[in-house]
């Protein structure tokens, strides 16, 4: 369940061009677990963007992978 997410991109600027890395932080704050941050670095905005979402999905589906065990009391009660 997330409560809240956040990306924040920032430009840095290196001497005096015009181009620039980007520097991008995601934050997901869910109800269960301490907050999920993710910063990446580029030149790419796109790439940055598209790396950081595979960093993500891989988490998240570890997650899943993890809860795949059955809990005791959503198990159906024995009937007598």
């Amino acid at each position: 369940e997330i409560h809240e997410a956040r990306v924040s991109i920032k430009k840095q600027r290196s001497g005096g061009k015009k181009e620039g890395k980007f520097d991008v932080t995601i934050m997901i704050t869910t109800s269960q677990h301490t907050p999920l941050i993710y910063k990446s670095l580029g030149f790419d905005i796109g790439e940055v963007l598209e790396d950081l979402s595979q960093k993500l999905l891989r988490n998240l589906s570890k997650r899943a992978k993890q809860r795949s065990k059955t809990s005791i009391r959503k198990m159906g009660l024995p009937v007598f």
